[in-house]
Parts: structure tokens; sequence; C-alpha cells
């Protein structure tokens, strides 16, 4: 069951992965094309500033996710520290920080549901299309994080019970 999970998981990772570099690639030229138009040519090129910015949000959720799933998110490592003769508690610590990170996750995902709907008529100045799309980000980035933070816990539960977490 782990392993299937695993593998689901992985594959959704290089989803949000391969996603994230085309984003910063979009982010990368749109930002140098506004750039390019401002400064070179004395005119401003219409849109670009916001495809820069709904791909950057995108892409930061992605990264929040994939952040999850590798233990690197910003962490106080100052309890975790002093449990590192511990192994027991250190994992029992470990699972508390995963299930914290979850509930966010999760309100994360409820409340971008919420939001996306709460948007669904509004369109955005420069490009016209609907703001939902953008927040979408928030619900599909929470959701990386729920799923990224059970696999992480369900291997921390497997290899303490003397499994094979691989």
């Amino acid at each position: 069951m782990l392993n299937i999970m695993k593998k689901a998981n992985a594959m959704l990772n290089k989803v949000f992965t391969g996603l994230s570099v085309a984003l910063l690639a979009v982010v990368i030229v749109a930002t140098a094309l506004q750039v390019f138009t401002r400064y070179i040519m004395n005119a401003s090129l219409s849109g670009t500033d916001e495809v820069a910015r709904f791909a950057f949000v995108w892409m930061s959720m992605m990264g929040a996710s994939l952040c999850v799933r590798n233990h690197g998110h910003a962490v106080v490592s100052v309890l975790n520290d002093s449990l590192r003769n511990k192994p027991k508690a250190q994992a029992i610590h470990s699972v508390a920080v995963q299930i914290l990170i979850m509930i966010g996750a999760a309100v994360l995902v409820v409340c971008g549901i919420q939001l996306v709907i709460a948007t669904g008529e509004q369109s955005s100045a420069g490009l016209g299309i609907p703001i939902s799309y953008t927040y979408a980000c928030i619900p599909v980035g929470g959701a990386g994080m729920v799923i990224n933070s059970l696999v992480n816990i369900l291997e921390e539960i497997s290899c303490r019970k003397g499994g094979d977490a691989s």
C-alpha cells in the first residue's frame, strides 16, 4: 500500500516539478520582455506583468508542496536538535510536525476552494482571464502538501515499525 502511494506521489511531484520549471521560464521571459519593452523600446507590453505574477504564484504553491515532501520547509530546529539522542521522541516529533503541516494545508484547500468560488465572476485587468484561475493554485498546492505530508507520516511510521520505507 505504501509503495503504491509513494509511486503515485512521486508522479504528482514530477508533474509539479515540471510545471514549476516551465512556470519559472515563463516568469523569466515575461519579466525580460517587460523590461526590454519598457526601458529599451519606451513602450510597455500589456499583460506581461500579470503573466509573470500569475506564473509566480502557481510556481510558489507547487514548490511549497515539493518542500513538504523533501522536508525543505523552514523550521526552528531547537526541539528536534535536543531530541537527537532519542530516536523514538524524534520520530514522534517528526510525525507531529507533519500532522501540523497537513492541518495547515487542509485549511489552504478548504479556504482556497471558497476563494476560487467567490472570485469566479471576476476577471484580471490586463489579460481578462478569470481571477479564480490564479487563486486555484491555493487548493492545488494545499492538496499537494496534504498528500506529501501523509506520505511522510506513513514513511516515518513504516520505518519505526521496521518496515522498508524505500
